[in-house]
C-alpha cells in the first residue's frame, strides 16, 4: 500500500466552488490507484480554497502521468472551476502539478496530464490516447462556420452564451467592463460639456488630463516610459501584436545598414556581423502595408507607413531598436533613422513604426 498526498487548488472567481461529489484517481506506469472521494471535514472546493487529501495504491504506481477528476451532483447541480492538481508521491520524491483550469459542468469525467511539455514521439500509448480523445473534444466543442464566402471563418456561436464557460469572460470582469465603459460614457459626456466653455489639449502632457479615474498601474508606466527605446522593444514582444518580430541573420537588400551606422548602438566588444551570427539582431518588416491607399479627413490627406526597424538584444539593456526606415525602397527620400538622430527625429521615426503596427494589428 503506498500513500500519495493530493493538492486540489478551486478557482478565485466568482461562483467557482462547488458543493458537488469530487472523485478522484492517480493514473501511473504501472496502474491506477483507488478511486478516491476528496472530503474534508467543513466545507470542500469553496472558492479560492487549496485543499489537501490523501489517496491510497493498492501498489506503486510508479511515474504519475496522468490525473482523472470526475464531478458528480450531490442537491443540486453545481459548476466547479479546477485550477490544478498536486500529487507528492511517497518517498520524498519530487512533487507534480496538473494543470487543469477549466469548468466541470455536469456529472463528467476529466482526465489532466502532468505538465511537463513534452513532444508527441515523448508519449506513452496511454498519452498518445488521451491527446486524440482531447482533440476530438476540442473538435466538438469549439466549431467553426464560413459568415459568408471570400471572409476568414469565425466561430459558430451567435452569442457569448452559445460559448463554453472555458472561454467567456469571468463575471468580475464582464462586471468590470460594464463598469468601465458606463463611467468612460459619463466622463466622456461630462469633458464635451467642459470643452465647450474651456480649451481642447495641445500637448502630450495634457493628454494625462483626458483620464480623470480610468488609470491603471499599467497605463501610468506606459506615460512615463513610451519614448524609452527599451520600453519600446519591450512592447514588441509584450505589446498589441507580438508576431510581426522576425529572428534576422542577414539583412534584406531593400534595408542597407551598415555596421558603422549601428556601432554606438552595440556592445563594444562586437559589431553587426556578429551578432547577426549569433541571433541577437531581430526585424520588424511591414512590407504588408506598402502601397495601400490612405484616408483623406476633412480635406487633409493621412500617411500610411511601411517601415522596417532593426532590433538588438543588447546584454545588458535588453531588446532595443537600432535603426528604422519608413519605407520599402531605399533612397535619398527614405532616409534611415537611427539613435544618434536628433532626438526629436528618431522619436517620430519610432511612432510611424507603432502607427503601423497598430494598423495592421487591428486590420489583420
Amino acid at each position: 500500500m503506498e500513500t500519495y498526498t493530493v493538492t486540489v487548488a478551486t478557482g478565485t472567481s466568482e461562483y467557482s466552488g462547488t458543493n458537488n461529489y469530487i472523485f478522484v484517481t492517480l493514473l501511473g506506469e504501472h496502474g491506477e490507484s483507488e478511486r478516491t472521494l476528496l472530503d474534508n471535514p467543513g466545507l470542500d472546493f469553496c472558492r479560492g480554497a487549496v485543499d489537501k487529501y490523501k489517496v491510497i495504491s493498492p501498489c506503486p504506481l510508479g511515474s504519475i502521468f496522468m490525473v482523472r477528476l470526475e464531478k458528480q451532483k450531490y442537491w443540486v447541480e453545481d459548476n466547479w472551476f479546477c485550477r490544478y492538481v498536486k500529487v507528492e508521491p511517497p518517498g520524498g520524491r519530487s512533487e507534480l502539478t496538473f494543470p487543469c483550469y477549466r469548468w466541470l459542468i455536469g456529472d463528467v469525467k476529466v482526465e489532466i496530464r502532468e505538465g511537463t511539455a513534452k513532444i508527441l514521439y515523448n508519449d506513452n500509448n496511454l498519452l498518445q490516447a488521451h491527446r486524440k480523445e482531447e482533440l476530438k473534444e476540442r473538435q466538438k466543442k469549439y466549431r467553426w462556420v464560413s459568415w459568408t464566402p471570400g471572409i476568414p471563418r469565425c466561430i459558430d456561436a451567435e452569442t457569448e452564451a452559445d460559448l463554453h464557460p472555458d472561454v467567456r469572460f469571468d463575471n468580475e470582469k464582464k462586471s468590470d467592463f460594464q463598469y468601465s465603459l458606463q463611467y468612460a460614457l459619463l466622463e466622456l459626456c461630462l469633458k464635451k460639456f467642459a470643452m465647450m466653455f474651456g480649451k481642447s489639449w495641445n500637448n502630450l502632457e495634457d493628454f494625462k488630463c483626458l483620464f480623470w479615474n480610468l488609470r491603471s498601474p499599467i497605463a501610468e508606466y506606459c506615460m512615463d516610459h513610451w519614448k524609452e527605446d527599451s520600453f519600446f522593444g519591450y512592447q514588441c514582444m509584450n505589446g498589441s501584436n507580438p508576431r510581426m518580430i522576425r529572428r534576422c541573420q542577414q539583412l534584406p537588400g531593400k534595408f542597407p545598414v551598415t555596421s558603422n551606422m549601428v556601432q554606438s548602438s552595440m556592445n563594444s566588444r562586437t559589431d553587426l556581423a556578429n551578432e547577426l551570427k549569433a541571433g541577437n539582431i531581430y526585424i520588424l518588416d511591414y512590407a504588408i502595408t506598402d502601397g495601400i491607399p490612405s484616408n483623406t479627413i476633412k480635406g487633409i490627406p493621412q500617411y500610411i507607413a511601411a517601415p522596417i526597424c532593426l532590433l538588438y538584444n543588447h546584454p545588458d539593456d535588453g531588446l532595443k531598436p537600432i535603426a528604422i526606415q519608413l519605407g520599402q525602397t531605399p533612397g535619398v527620400d527614405t532616409p534611415i533613422f537611427l539613435p544618434t538622430d536628433p532626438p526629436l527625429a528618431w522619436l517620430l521615426a519610432k511612432m510611424w513604426v507603432r502607427n503601423t503596427e497598430f494598423q495592421v494589428f487591428q486590420l489583420l
